[in-house]
């Protein structure tokens, strides 16, 4: 009797506790992935300080999903409205943003939603999109396609020497700590079956992926997809030699990667 009662208790204590999670929205997911319309910030005058602080844009933009709560306390500070002792699942800020003395004030509202589990960052968000606009005004992508021939043997999703020299080059070239996302989309030609084409395109995705990662950047970052067969980019006589086709095919074969950097 005494065992249950122990173990009801122990329910009841997990139970308040999850009841007791703190947030300013009304439904937070245990996972923190929300979208703009779910959130609700804090009314400004709410906050601690009573005003809005100033930030160092660098750092608010090195901000990303799966941070942990230091890595963010580090970059921006401690959150800015009060938000209770434990279980806290969303920090908010009030930022005021202008660049220099002189600058107009542009006071802004920025909401970091964590992962009940991992109190890992889920979700980030501005309050309107000015603000989202103007930390990201200095973003830009740069679009590269590769030659899976470079990269890949044929109908191989196993990077060669080349191709890992390739991926290590380009982190090396834009830098790391620059690097906000990479989009990776693979592509195959016409032989073979569409289900084939498109399982190899997307592991060949991948493998550029995982080659990425091995040089510091973080797999959060990194989006991949598999066009397969889907988005040639060169027609050829299929009345040709295999061998020939797959020579006047090969401008198919490649793969796309758009590198998004500060």
């Amino acid at each position: 009797m005494k065992k249950i009662s122990l173990v009801v208790l122990a329910v009841a204590g997990m139970l308040f506790l999850q009841g007791c999670t703190t947030k300013s929205s009304t439904k937070v997911p245990r996972n923190g992935i929300m979208t703009k319309d779910e959130v609700t910030f804090p009314k400004p005058e709410k906050s601690i300080y009573k005003k809005a602080l100033s930030v160092n844009l660098e750092n608010i933009r090195k901000i990303e999903v799966g941070m942990s709560k230091d890595e963010i306390r580090k970059l921006i500070g401690v959150p800015h409205f009060s938000a209770g002792l434990a279980y806290v699942v969303e920090w908010d800020y009030l930022f005021n943003l202008k660049e220099k003395a002189g600058d107009k004030d542009m006071i802004c509202q920025y909401k970091v939603v964590y992962d009940f589990d991992t109190y890992k960052a889920a979700s980030l968000f501005w309050n309107t999109k000015e603000c989202e606009d103007f930390v990201n005004k200095n973003k830009k992508t740069q679009s590269i396609e590769l030659s899976s021939d470079f990269l890949f043997k044929f109908a191989s999703a196993n990077l060669s020497q080349n191709g890992k020299n390739e991926i290590s080059n380009l982190v090396n070239k834009f830098g790391k700590e620059n690097i906000k996302t990479i989009f990776v989309v693979g592509h195959t030609d016409l032989i073979g079956s569409d289900k084939s084409n498109l399982i190899l395109s997307q592991k060949r995705a991948n493998s550029v992926k995982n080659e990425f990662v091995k040089n510091g950047i973080l797999s959060s970052k990194i989006t991949t997809s598999g066009a397969g067969e889907s988005e040639p980019v060169k027609e050829c006589d299929s009345n040709l030699a295999k061998n020939k086709l797959i020579e006047c095919l090969a401008p198919n074969r490649r793969v796309n990667v758009d590198i998004t950097t500060y």
